[in-house]
């Protein structure tokens, strides 16, 4: 995958953050490719799944925003959902959005959202007709099911 050349130079920041963090790990050694990679503009199809979660980790912690500005996040997020993990995580939120299409005309009664633990959340949507249980968390979102005539 090709790099924007003003991405790539927050990129070089964010991955050298990453691999200063993660020290003498083991983990290193998946990480390690990345930096020659991001320098030379041209992430290879076998390490973009270490972008992905470099980029997951700089995004969600504000961290990228905070050095390099609301410009390189939305760019280093539009680059994140053309990752494997951001192909994953956004595909989940298709599937969610599709079966909420099947609401359309139903009355709502209740939108519930409740924390479960840190980072995971339960939203539930009561209808004239039905009650929807879904779960959003750090992996995306999902269907929990979906109760008729309760």
């Amino acid at each position: 995958m090709k790099l924007d050349p003003e991405l790539q130079e927050c990129l070089r920041d964010e991955v050298a953050a990453f691999l200063d963090r993660l020290g003498e790990s083991p983990a290193r050694n998946l990480y390690t490719p990345l930096a020659p990679a991001v320098a030379a503009g041209e992430v290879p199809d076998d390490l973009l799944d270490p972008l992905g979660r470099v980029l997951e980790l700089s995004l969600g912690s504000g961290r990228l925003r905070k050095m390099h500005g609301p410009t390189a996040e939305a760019a280093a997020a539009r680059l994140f959902w053309r990752t494997p993990r951001g192909a994953t995580v956004k595909r989940t939120f298709d599937e969610v959005n599709k079966a909420l299409i099947g609401l359309q005309g139903q009355t709502i009664r209740s939108i519930d959202l409740t924390p479960r633990i840190p980072g995971a959340y339960a939203v539930t949507v009561e209808t004239d007709r039905c009650r929807v249980r879904l779960s959003i968390d750090e992996s995306g979102a999902q269907c929990q099911g979906v109760e008729v005539g309760f």
